[in-house]
């Protein structure tokens, strides 16, 4: 409903590969139907959704279980993967457009894949200001998600680590600027929670 298949296995295709990106093997051909499609990597079966998708209550905000809880090592793990997926997508001129938990798998090990590009737009031949503000609209979705995850973290598992908190934090703030020549690129974003992770010794 986001938009046309064809647009959708254009992006999808045109991402490339990434560890964090659900790998496209192939396009169909041949179909009998002359119906057209993408052939995708087998996901194994313990990845699940990050988040369910907003309800009428949520409007814009994803949902999540009552009992999700992620510890910041979780945290960091998911947020530094989908920060150097998005910025993967942006160095090769794709916004993803629907930068949400639901549009995440995660298994137990909170290796994360980023799906579904019903809304993605590739946008690399526009002119470097406006692909500067087209990247910096889903850097603010970034930082919904960070946010999010931020109010679902184990406090038993911040002991001691209150100022890589703080730089989540601080970092959110940042992606969710009302100045958006003011939100960090996803490559500084990656670069930033990179440094956290080190922080906290977490290869």
């Amino acid at each position: 409903s986001d938009g046309f298949p064809a647009d959708e296995m254009a992006a999808s295709i045109a991402a490339g590969k990434h560890d964090h990106l659900i790998e496209v093997i192939g396009q169909l051909t041949g179909h009998p139907e002359q119906k057209s499609g993408l052939l995708l990597s087998l996901i194994a079966d313990d990845f699940k959704n990050l988040a369910g998708p907003p309800c009428l209550d949520s409007c814009t905000r994803d949902t999540y279980a009552e009992d999700s809880v992620f510890s910041l090592s979780q945290l960091l793990t998911i947020t530094d993967a989908i920060a150097s997926a998005a910025a993967h997508l942006h160095q090769e001129g794709i916004t993803h457009g629907d930068l949400y938990g639901h549009n995440i798998l995660i298994n137990d090990a909170a290796h994360c894949l980023l799906g579904d590009f019903g809304a993605a737009t590739l946008y690399k031949e526009m002119n470097p200001q406006l692909n500067h503000a087209i990247e910096r609209i889903e850097v603010r979705a970034f930082g919904c998600l960070l946010e999010e995850l931020l109010h679902r973290i184990n406090p038993d598992s911040v002991a001691g680590d209150v100022d890589v908190v703080n730089g989540l934090l601080q970092l959110q703030q940042r992606c969710l600027a009302e100045n958006t020549k003011q939100r960090p690129a996803f490559a500084d974003i990656h670069q930033a929670i990179m440094v956290l992770k080190s922080a906290k010794n977490i290869l």
